[in-house]
């Protein structure tokens, strides 16, 4: 996987997708950013979120929580 650090400030909870392109997933934390860039799906080799979304448009949707599964 790949991510950068965004330095921007967000009042999202930290986890919340906040905005969707091209380059990545910007994930709201407490202080900044984190833009995931490349991501790798169960099972499926690591690809830019671009790809994932051309094959899964309905994966990710703005407002949406990461949570890490138990």
């Amino acid at each position: 996987w790949q991510a950068s650090v965004i330095a921007e400030k967000t009042v999202h909870q930290p986890s919340t997708i906040i905005r969707i392109d091209t380059d990545g997933l910007y994930v709201a934390c407490q202080h900044n950013l984190l833009r995931l860039e490349i991501l790798q799906l169960a099972g499926k080799k690591p690809m830019s979120v671009a790809e994932i979304l051309r094959g899964h448009p309905e994966l990710f949707r703005q407002g949406d929580h990461l949570e890490i599964p138990v």
